[in-house]
């Protein structure tokens, strides 16, 4: 590397076939502002501007002794190193999204980088914030690694991200619409905004489920209790975001007034409910603890 003249070194690989990552390469190439992209392939050194450079004669002498395929890029010095790191997930996520060798955990983390405000990427960094301080503090489970704590990826895929999303689908609301922060500046993917946004949901649900805790303290974090599974914590989301349209976003005195005169058992001998029912959940959440319709949406 010297200078500019090597931005980054993007992935390095043992098995992909030249040829493709040629054509990948120049197929990107109109992604950036400048022409000057470096690849390096088995033994070939593309160089797009053409000149015999002084990389190109170190090189050289390298090429017959690499088994490696190292992609790289040379970005205009106009680019922010945001929108640099925000190329290079993209990279990543084209090349290995079909590979079964990386985990879609893996995946999903590197999303958020080039897309961070895709509804799952929010929603990870929701359950990111969640798991640092209140009610569910070291409950979740952030890499595959962990085990004996709550599974977060169905709950990011099948129930937070509809809560959290900057775009809901026709019809429906999320917490972004009572949000009062920069929107715009979510929109546009500025740091502060998103990080502002995220504490606004992490909030929220502290507040939600801090109510619940409380009024079923008998069930909470227990071997034998079904309260903190998957498929009650969906339920619990999707039926909080079905009531945005009545209720908007409260504080933890009124969920706490939803929640006090209610009651369901949440053993495990009498928990009915199973993983394809978060839905039929959220509607008894709703019809006996808000009661509102669960026909609602």
């Amino acid at each position: 590397k010297s200078g500019d003249a090597l931005g980054s070194c993007l992935h390095v690989a043992l098995s992909s076939s030249p040829a493709k990552r040629r054509h990948y390469i120049t197929a990107r190439r109109g992604r950036t502002t400048t022409k000057q992209i470096l690849y390096l392939t088995w033994g070939t050194l593309h160089y797009e501007s053409g000149t015999n450079t002084k990389q190109e004669q170190k090189i050289a002498n390298l090429r017959k002794q690499l088994h490696l395929l190292v992609t790289g890029l040379v970005f205009p010095t106009t680019m922010t190193s945001e929108q640099r790191i925000r190329f290079q997930s993209g990279i990543f996520l084209d090349i290995n999204s079909n590979s079964k060798s990386v985990p879609q955990n893996v995946l999903m983390h590197i999303k958020r980088i080039q897309l961070p405000i895709d509804d799952e990427s929010i929603a990870q960094f929701v359950i990111e914030s969640l798991n640092k301080q209140g009610i569910f503090k070291g409950l979740l489970q952030i890499s595959s690694l962990e085990n004996g704590k709550i599974r977060t990826a169905s709950i990011v895929r099948f129930a937070l991200r509809y809560l959290v999303t900057v775009k809901p689908t026709e019809g429906r609301k999320s917490l972004f619409e009572f949000w009062d922060g920069d929107k715009l500046a979510v929109i546009g993917m500025e740091n502060k905004a998103l990080h502002d946004y995220v504490q606004f949901c992490s909030d929220t649900l502290r507040a939600y489920f801090g109510a619940i805790k409380m009024n079923m303290p008998e069930y909470w974090n227990v071997t034998d209790s079904m309260l903190l599974s998957v498929i009650s914590i969906n339920g619990f989301i999707i039926a909080l975001t079905r009531q945005l349209s009545v209720n908007g976003v409260k504080d933890f005195p009124f969920y706490n007034n939803v929640f006090c005169g209610w009651r369901y058992d949440f053993s495990k001998d009498k928990f009915e409910f199973t993983s394809s029912q978060y839905r039929k959940f959220s509607g008894i959440i709703l019809e006996n603890a808000f009661k509102l319709s669960p026909s609602i949406y």
